[in-house]
């Protein structure tokens, strides 16, 4: 069961998320890509990681590494917002 407070955290969170964050106010990156950069399979992801191919070639089905691992999950979904894994990047408009 989850407590009331976080039930409005989560109702609050996903109607920013739909409202494309109306608060975020976007720093500036430097003209930097990284979430571009990671599917272009130009940079690992962070930290200690792989380029996304090896990850769509070598981890596919294997599970136990999948389950393993989490730090990829916010590189290969990105949200505008930053979140657990501090290493990756929130999406910039211009990557969007």
């Amino acid at each position: 069961r989850m407590l009331g407070s976080r039930n409005w955290r989560a109702m609050r969170d996903t109607r920013r998320y739909r409202h494309n964050y109306p608060d975020l106010i976007e720093r500036d990156s430097n003209g930097d890509m990284p979430n571009l950069s990671f599917y272009r399979n130009e940079i690992r992801f962070l930290p200690n990681g792989c380029f996304i191919e090896d990850i769509l070639q070598n981890w596919r089905e294997d599970y136990d590494l999948l389950e393993e691992n989490h730090s990829y999950i916010q590189w290969l979904f990105p949200l505008r917002e930053p979140g657990v894994n501090w290493h990756a990047k929130p999406l910039t408009l211009r990557e969007i």
